[in-house]
């Protein structure tokens, strides 16, 4: 079988197969990336602005029916990462982390490189 022979699918499942835990960080890690991406727009989407929740939102719904916010609730670390206090960091924090991990497969060569000094290999050996 020529390699332009096999479909993207099977070429995956073989990777996966013969690299079972790498897989499975890399697809954690592209996972923890894509919804750090998307978690501030959607905590705009459901009413958390920079300036308080919005009226008539989800998340004046949820302000009224808790009352009185404490520190270090859902609710409050929602509202800060909105307004790009501290939680917002951790999200930045988690997304850097994913992408990281999505990338462990490189791990090994990265290793390799250090180990030389930044050299390039020897051909010749």
């Amino acid at each position: 079988m020529k390699p332009q022979d096999v479909t993207l699918f099977q070429a995956t499942t073989n990777y996966a197969k013969a690299h079972p835990v790498l897989t499975g960080l890399q697809v954690v890690g592209a996972t923890v990336s894509a919804l750090s991406f998307f978690a501030v727009p959607a905590l705009g989407a459901i009413g958390f602005t920079a300036a308080g929740p919005a009226a008539n939102s989800v998340a004046a719904a949820w302000q009224a029916s808790i009352g009185v916010v404490k520190a270090g609730s859902l609710f409050s670390w929602c509202q800060g990462a909105a307004m790009g206090g501290g939680a917002l960091g951790g999200i930045q924090a988690a997304g850097v982390a994913g992408a990281a991990l999505a990338r462990a497969g490189e791990l090994p060569e990265l290793v390799e490189t250090f180990r030389r000094g930044f050299r390039a290999p020897n051909r010749l050996e």
